[in-house]
């Protein structure tokens, strides 16, 4: 069955079921449907959507919004991509498929391949590129979400970083690394990860190139210097260019171990 498809991850996107964009006129409608899929399964009050997005109107007319908001959302999803009940409305899965849904579906999995695929599907932040509403309630709603994916993807990160350093798949290190840095300069985890590959390919100028720029940023973002682990691993990579010796010591995925938190 085709779907509807939805990308909130570096972007709001909208697809009809033969994967034709759509434009919506208006920007509360993706952040309406921002709201319902955060929601998922659970059954959205009209009153939470209307003072979430309207909180600066009046009861009635956030009201009166919230209406003409749907409307238009069912004039280009179609009626059937939500359901319905008394006075609360959430997405239907099978009229509807999301990015979000499928990234926390692959995470809540666990496997390897699926984090490798949960790592692919993050493209970004969270509705990345949306305009500023007009609502404080929802801007502060979005911020908080926009933290929780963005803590969930880089726990993702590390555990896909993990599993490909432990086999030897530079190629997919390399790749998930990059990523991180490209979410957050300063993660450490993927700094590292970066010198433990290059010098395990004996690119040792690379590895201590990476420390140099791991250290840069840190200093300029968080006025720290880089931590225990890894000026260790830069100590280790100076010791093993000097002799020539690999660094046999150390295990693949040592680098990045440490920083491996459970995901939520």
């Amino acid at each position: 069955m085709k779907q509807l498809r939805i990308q909130f991850f570096g972007g709001f996107e909208l697809y009809d079921h033969n994967g034709v964009p759509l434009r919506l006129p208006s920007r509360n409608g993706a952040a309406l449907l921002a709201i319902l899929a955060v929601g998922r399964t659970r059954m959205q009050g009209r009153a939470k959507l209307a003072s979430l997005l309207w909180d600066s109107r009046d009861f009635e007319h956030a009201r009166g919004s919230l209406r003409q908001t749907l409307f238009m959302l069912r004039r280009f999803l179609g009626r059937e991509a939500m359901r319905e009940q008394t006075d609360a409305l959430r997405l239907d899965e099978a009229v509807v498929r999301t990015d979000l849904w499928d990234f926390l579906d692959l995470v809540a999995q666990g496997t390897p391949e699926a984090l490798s695929s949960a790592v692919e599907l993050f493209q970004g932040e969270f509705l990345d590129g949306h305009p500023a509403n007009r609502s404080n309630a929802f801007e502060e709603w979005l911020t908080n979400e926009r933290q929780r994916l963005h803590d969930l993807a880089l726990q993702t990160f590390c555990h896909s970083l993990e599993h490909a350093m432990r086999h030897g798949r530079h190629e997919d290190v390399r790749r998930t690394a990059l990523r991180m840095l490209a979410l957050d300069p300063a993660e450490e985890t993927a700094h590292r990860a970066l010198m433990q590959v290059h010098a395990n390919e004996q690119r040792f100028s690379l590895a201590l190139r990476q420390f140099d720029l791991c250290r840069r940023v840190l200093q300029s973002e968080l006025n720290v210097e880089p931590d225990a682990q890894t000026r260790q691993l830069y100590a280790d990579i100076m010791l093993s260019r000097s002799s020539r010796f690999p660094l046999a010591h150390r295990s693949a995925a040592d680098s990045v171990s440490g920083n491996v938190r459970k995901l939520a």
